[in-house]
């Protein structure tokens, strides 16, 4: 089966110019884990400094450290660190089994 569409991250200059894109199309558990995680802490408090730490730390990871911390933090785009984030999240959802309803199969007893 091939590989989802890449999500895709760019970086700018001070001038909104792109100077790197970045893509990856494969999402491991451990990076589906971290993002489950980061956003369930994201819903529960407005994004304080260390919740936009760990978004930016996931992003470096997941790119696999093509880019440093200092350089997504002058040259990323919050809401592309967003819909990183999102799209993470996104492709998990796409894992319902054919022919199901993704609801829990085990009807409670009436």
């Amino acid at each position: 089966m091939p590989l989802s569409k890449p999500i895709v991250f760019c970086l700018y200059d001070m001038n909104d110019e792109v100077i790197s894109t970045h893509s990856k199309a494969r999402i491991t558990t451990n990076f589906l884990e971290r993002a489950i995680e980061l956003a369930g802490v994201m819903s529960e408090t407005s994004p304080a400094k260390d919740v936009l730490g760990a978004l930016d730390q996931l992003i470096v990871d997941f790119y696999g450290g093509q880019f440093s911390l200092e350089q997504i933090r002058e040259g990323g785009d919050i809401s592309e660190k967003m819909a990183v984030l999102q799209a993470i999240l996104s492709r998990a959802a796409d894992f319902t089994p054919p022919g199901t309803s993704g609801e829990n199969p085990t009807k409670p007893k009436v």
